[in-house]
């Protein structure tokens, strides 16, 4: 992320990287349709290690983000607010020991588009079921994970659904990272060792495995970060 700015953006100051921390290789595209083939050359370029199987869990992470971009980011009520071109870019890095890949845009943000997207009564019982809110931007990114697990009858903590959060249930060194418009929500896996930067709280009652953040300045979009361990990957 500090290569493409975006600490800088959010006026918060970089993380110090050593050598070894640096990406090995950068490949990163865009693209205004969501466009599974376009992820898919990106994805090719990884390791020949890395199974199949791995490759389609995050194959669907990227569609999703993408998909959530093109359908959901630029609303024509935003008018000349947003670029209004369904934009997103898609980055991959590859570090020595962790594959990190990355979809952001720069739409109206996830807290301006889940409360016009949802119906009310779903979003409230999301929140009861989390122990949120849904007072701050980072609450409302929090409970946008929820969303497709409320209409499949998913277990609110259970395994295996269909959406973003599920990269950290088929890959348990992987951490998610959501941050959107003035808030941020990160969650681990299971084996990921549950340590962030400073600036984050840690969320109640998730066992150490969920964090939040809030920014006194916007980001102006949605960015979706997911990390994984490449020993994760090639199981």
């Amino acid at each position: 992320m500090q290569q493409i700015g975006f600490f800088n953006a959010i006026g918060k100051p970089s993380i110090a990287l050593t050598r070894s921390d640096q990406p090995t290789v950068w490949q990163q595209l865009s693209g205004d349709l969501a466009d599974g083939s376009l992820a898919a050359s990106l994805l090719n370029c990884l390791p020949s290690s890395i199974s199949k199987i791995s490759k389609s869990h995050l194959y669907k992470g990227a569609i999703e983000a993408m998909a959530n971009s093109v359908d959901h980011a630029y609303p024509p009520e935003a008018g000349e607010n947003t670029n209004n071109e369904n934009r997103w870019w898609m980055l991959v890095g590859t570090k020595q020991n962790s594959i990190t890949q990355i979809v952001c845009d720069l739409g109206v943000g996830i807290p301006i588009t889940l409360p016009k997207k949802h119906e009310e009564n779903t979003l409230i019982s999301i929140f009861r079921n989390i122990g949120i809110l849904g007072s701050c931007d980072a609450e409302l990114i929090h409970a946008s994970t929820f969303i497709k697990r409320s209409r499949t009858n998913l277990p609110y903590r259970g395994k295996g659904g269909a959406d973003i959060r599920s990269i950290t249930e088929h890959f348990p060194s992987a951490l998610l990272s959501i941050r959107s418009n003035r808030g941020c929500y990160v969650v681990a896996g299971l084996n990921h060792p549950g340590i962030v930067s400073d600036g984050y709280e840690q969320i109640p009652g998730t066992q150490g495995r969920e964090w939040s953040a809030s920014y006194n300045g916007s980001i102006h979009g949605t960015m979706i970060e997911w990390t994984v361990s490449l020993k994760d990957l090639e199981a």
